[in-house]
């Protein structure tokens, strides 16, 4: 059986080995620091035993994690999108800053088989000094991805995250908007008093009270979408690229009632709309309006009915907050898995794209809503 490194002595009279990579090519040649051959072959014995080797077969950090979350270059990203798992532009764009900013500086010259548990408990420890759980949480879970990338594609032979103590960033529940809260926005006279006759804003709010979509989906809403009794999610905008796949690809048809339906039919034909415009756009008609934008009008609404900006914020209160009442709503009224359907939760169990899903499945919920939801005046 051939040995996986060969001796030679060069002139000085010194022993050096010369190991193999996993593919048979020689690696440099490391001096045993002795003439004797005995101690060179338990030199080179005693470095393949401490997985000193491994090191020599690996990439540094820096240079493993080149363009990993490139969009468009990282083989990794690729892999997850093959392998029909969702991974966004914003998602590899925060990653990417994560990696330019706390790692690279630490690790990019650092042999990548090297980085040892206690190396990466001790960066994730001072990190917890000058940052927020939630940073450090973001920063533990892009370590994570790269080590097991790196496992997974036989760069390493053992991923040190397995030893790696997780790290819990404790989430600020989000509030709920109570039925007076609701009442005071969409009742008699709202849009008037509440909402300073912007029709704009009131119904995106209402229809984000009636389906439970997410800010993305109904910015990247069209009117080719919205059917009498029903509106078919299949887009998201994402901010800085545009439309997308709705999270965790959840193409779903949510119920609408009769009060919603009108308010956007007559809101497209109002604006002109074509069919594959943005109902909620700005000025251009092929991009939504500013996030922030909705943020403000949301936070005055409120404050008109009493909600005060600290107030609010105790409360955690923000349009996300409708997500947060549609399903609270809904919770034992409907099954479970319809609820999981008209959400588009990650557990989301149903095919591939919504034009297979039959509306009938939920056709109590949509019998229903009217009786339901505070209806809009």
């Amino acid at each position: 059986m051939n040995k996986p490194y060969t001796l030679f002595k060069r002139a000085n009279g010194v022993y050096y080995v010369r190991f193999r990579d996993n593919g048979g090519t020689r690696l440099s040649a490391i001096s045993t620091k002795t003439k004797k051959k005995a101690e060179a072959e338990h030199f080179a014995i005693s470095y393949l035993k401490n997985g000193d080797v491994d090191a020599l077969r690996s990439d540094s950090f820096g240079k493993f994690t080149e363009n990993f979350f490139d969009y468009d270059k990282s083989t990794f990203i690729c892999n997850e999108l093959r392998c029909n798992r969702s991974y966004g532009r914003r998602t590899a764009k925060e990653n990417d800053r994560i990696l330019k900013n706390y790692l690279l500086p630490i690790w990019k010259d650092k042999c990548l088989a090297k980085i040892r548990v206690t190396e990466i408990d001790n960066l994730l420890f001072h990190l917890g000094e000058k940052y927020s759980p939630s940073r450090v949480c973001a920063t533990r879970n892009v370590i994570a991805c790269i080590f097991k990338e790196a496992y997974r594609t036989e760069v390493i032979k053992e991923n040190p995250m397995d030893r790696v103590s997780k790290v819990t960033a404790r989430a600020i529940e989000k509030g709920i908007y109570d039925t007076s809260m609701v009442a005071a926005l969409f009742g008699e006279n709202s849009l008037k008093e509440v909402w300073k006759g912007n029709m704009f804003h009131y119904i995106l709010n209402y229809t984000a009270y009636i389906t439970g979509m997410r800010q993305g989906e109904l910015l990247g809403l069209s009117p080719d979408h919205v059917f009498p009794d029903h509106i078919n999610v299949e887009y998201s905008w994402e901010r800085g690229y545009g439309l997308k796949e709705p999270k965790y690809k959840s193409y779903r048809a949510v119920p609408l009632n009769k009060k919603a339906y009108k308010l956007l039919v007559d809101f497209i034909a109002e604006r002109g709309l074509n069919p594959d415009q943005l109902i909620f756009s700005g000025e251009n008609p092929t991009a939504p309006i500013d996030h922030r934008a909705i943020n403000r009008r949301l936070t005055a609404a409120l404050e008109r009915i009493g909600l005060t900006d600290e107030k609010r914020k105790a409360k955690n209160l923000t349009f996300h907050s409708w997500r947060h009442v549609f399903v609270s709503m809904w919770r034992g009224k409907i099954s479970n898995e319809e609820l999981k359907l008209l959400t588009g939760h990650k557990s989301l169990k149903m095919v591939d794209h919504y034009s297979h899903f039959n509306l009938d499945a939920v056709q109590s919920v949509l019998a229903s809503q009217d009786g339901l939801f505070f209806n809009a005046a």
